[in-house]
């Protein structure tokens, strides 16, 4: 079975060996400028684009033209395919990448409702049944899927601001509490 992820994983790329994966970057747009995630933009420069620059990235799905490639290389290989994807809640990929193999039996693709550790979780899972069938794996992960949290404690909400996913209390209610 081979197994890939997104960059949503926040797996890195010279982490693949150790997890396994082959890794489908997303696309970030900073700046008028398009990246693939992990691949041609390092964390440092995301960073300094992020904090120094104040630009706020955009982000796209994996080229699903190299994901079908990837895959179906794969599948040429007779390896069954595994493809666990950043929380569909949050992005596209998900969607898409279902979309694209709706109609081959020997890829599974699973919403992991999560990212970054999370995902991390389920691939150290899969990794423990990498001799079983997709069915089997896709039922270890759904069922561990509702189990899981990830915690996360930002040094400043400003970016969580940005997107919308926090609203500034106002100076009144700051005052009342």
């Amino acid at each position: 079975m081979k197994i890939f992820v997104d960059s949503g994983s926040s797996i890195k790329q010279n982490e693949k060996e150790r997890y396994g994966v082959e890794i489908l970057p997303l696309k970030l747009l900073i700046g008028g400028k398009e990246y693939l995630d992990g691949v041609d933009l390092s964390m440092n420069a995301f960073y300094d684009a992020l904090i120094q620059d104040k630009l706020f990235p955009k982000t796209s799905l994996p080229s699903l033209g190299e994901a079908e490639s990837c895959v179906r290389a794969a599948l040429n290989e007779g390896e069954d395919v595994l493809i666990i994807t950043i929380s569909s809640a949050i992005s596209g990929t998900y969607n898409a990448i279902q979309q694209l193999f709706v109609d081959e039996p020997r890829v599974c693709v699973v919403d992991s409702k999560t990212a970054v550790g999370g995902i991390r979780i389920l691939v150290e899972e899969a990794n423990k049944y990498r001799s079983e069938t997709l069915d089997f794996v896709e039922k270890k992960l759904l069922a561990l899927i509702p189990r899981l949290r990830v915690v996360a404690i930002p040094d400043t909400l400003e970016y969580l601001y940005r997107l919308g996913l926090w609203k500034r209390p106002s100076a009144e209610a700051a005052y009342q509490s």
